[in-house]
This record gives structure tokens, C-alpha cells and sequence, in this order.
């Protein structure tokens, strides 16, 4: 895909953010948390999935020093996780059953072990105080999922995108609330080019923002909010990413590259996965048996 590529299928920018309150969880199906009215699937059509040997090319995906699969075919990355504070995976694999019911899609709880080559959320245990959510592959859905669970459980939430290599993307939950967007090529983000300066302004990312919610310095938070593929980036990268394109001299991957988002995940705290622990086919699982809807994708 060519970084002139359009998500045409993106809703364009939601109404303002309305400050709601959600109910405590409940595993009661009828459960049906009151959560914020915008914004849950402005971020493009489904990503996601992770090293985790659930994907059906996981065999085929060589792994790089890092763990991280390299593209196959052509094909780019497409991933997608949420993170959550640390609590019972089972509680929130009941809860991602709770969201699938909602669009009539059949869910099912099992283990990461029965979910190879199925379509399936493998919840992470918890590491480092947060538990990671590894969407299926192209599910355009999760964005809205993680929202829902950062509702459900009234806790802040962390969702990631990198789409076909091309970008990454973050959105920021307090409460199902969305408070932060970033994507590091605004121009991914719409299919209309006159709403272009709309998303630079609503996707740039706001690192105060991120360092109220996450207790952390923005000052280790700004450096990723670039473009990389920008005349500027270019001209000033040596001052943009001083540390041989790196924000920092400890990150795993250049301002460039679309995995820089891990290192972003852990300047907020926040361990990405990076490849299955031998442990791994015990890890909680949804399995989904049906097709989520497009309103599960868009507002």
C-alpha cells in the first residue's frame, strides 16, 4: 500500500466527546455499560494480530532480532492491541463475549492453544501492571472493542494500530471516553482530502494529555508524535530523531518505522507482547464465529 493510500472506509471526525459515567462491571449479558458517543472507530479498517501462533501465518512470518514478524509477500504488518490495568483476563474475555453479543456475533471463551488458525482475541496476562488484548488480524472492529472495555471496567485503556506497515496509530480511553489520537500519516486517516487539515489537527497527539493519564513525562511522550514521511521530518531528522532516527538512544526501532510504537507503549509503561511465552497456549481466549457488522466499525 503507498503512502497515498486512503482508508476509505474511515467515518470521518465524530461529534464532541460527552463525559459519561459506566456502571460497574457485571458478567450479566444484559449488561449494557453507558459509555462515551464518539469516536470509537475513526481509526480504519481492521488491523491486528500479533506473533502469537493463533494467526494462520505465523509459520510462514520470519521473526527479526526483536521478535517482530517481517512481512510476507509484499504484505505489510497489520496489528492491533489494547492494554488495560492489570485484572482478571477472564473478566475481560467475558466482557469482549458481552461486546461480540451485542453486534449478534457468536463468541466463545477458551484458551490461546485452541485458537489456531481461528478468528480470536488472546488476552495477555498481566505484566507490568497491564494486561494486553491481541485483536484478531484485520479486525475492523477493535478499536470500538477496546473502547467498550475501557467503559465497561471504568479504567483507562491504550489502543495501537499499525496498518500495512504504512502507520501507526493511537487512541487514548478514560472511562470509554476517547481523550488522545495520534497517527504518525494524517493522510491515512481520511478518504477526503479537504479533511486532511482536520485530521492533522485531531490526530497530531497531545503528550501532556497522555502524561496526566499515564503519570508519565510528556517529555518522553512528544518525540513520537512526528510524521516521518513529511518534508520536515526530513530536512530537521537529525534534531527530530538525534539518536540515529531514534527519539531515544534505548528505543528498538527508528522514528521511521511503524514498530516505534512499542517503544512508545513503553515510555507510557505499558510491555508490548513481543513474542509467545512457552506458556502462552494457556492464555484466555475469544473466539469469534460470525462477522462483525460495519457499525461495529463506525459511528
Amino acid at each position: 500500500m503507498g503512502k497515498g493510500h486512503s482508508f476509505q472506509s474511515r467515518t470521518a471526525w465524530p461529534g464532541l466527546v460527552t463525559e459519561l459515567k459506566s456502571p460497574a462491571p457485571s458478567d450479566s449479558a444484559s449488561t449494557s455499560p453507558t459509555w462515551c458517543s464518539a469516536g470509537y472507530a475513526a481509526t480504519g479498517p481492521g488491523r491486528a494480530g500479533t506473533r502469537f501462533p493463533n494467526d494462520p501465518e505465523f509459520t510462514a512470518n520470519p521473526v527479526n532480532a526483536d521478535g517482530h514478524s517481517t512481512t510476507v509477500s509484499g504484505v505489510g504488518e497489520f496489528v492491533h492491541a489494547t492494554a488495560l490495568p492489570a485484572m482478571d483476563p477472564d473478566l475481560i474475555a467475558r466482557a469482549i463475549v458481552r461486546f461480540a453479543a451485542g453486534y449478534d456475533v457468536a463468541a466463545e471463551v477458551t484458551t490461546a492453544g485452541a485458537t489456531v488458525g481461528r478468528d480470536a482475541a488472546i488476552i495477555v496476562p498481566p505484566k507490568d501492571g497491564w494486561v494486553v488484548v491481541d485483536w484478531p488480524r484485520f479486525a475492523t472492529y477493535a478499536d470500538r472493542a477496546g473502547g467498550r472495555l475501557s467503559a465497561e471496567f471504568g479504567v483507562v485503556a491504550s489502543s495501537i494500530d499499525i496498518y500495512d506497515s504504512d502507520l501507526w496509530c493511537h487512541i487514548a480511553y478514560d472511562a470509554g471516553c476517547p481523550v488522545d489520537h495520534f497517527a504518525s500519516d494524517p493522510r491515512e486517516v481520511v478518504a477526503d482530502p479537504a479533511q486532511l487539515p482536520e485530521a492533522r489537527r485531531r490526530w497530531q497527539g497531545d503528550a501532556d494529555v497522555l502524561g496526566d493519564l499515564f503519570d508519565r513525562p510528556p517529555a518522553t511522550i512528544a518525540p513520537y508524535f512526528v510524521n516521518p514521511y513529511t518534508f520536515t521530518f526530513r530536512l530537521f531528522r537529525r534534531f527530530l530523531a538525534p539518536h540515529d532516527g531514534k527519539a531515544f538512544p534505548d528505543d528498538h526501532s527508528p522514528l521511521e518505522d511503524t514498530w516505534v510504537v512499542t517503544d512508545f507503549w513503553r515510555r507510557l509503561g505499558i510491555p508490548y507482547p513481543d513474542a509467545p511465552a512457552e506458556d502462552w497456549p494457556s492464555y484466555p481466549a475469544v473466539v469469534f464465529s460470525g462477522t462483525f457488522p460495519p457499525e461495529a466499525s463506525h459511528d
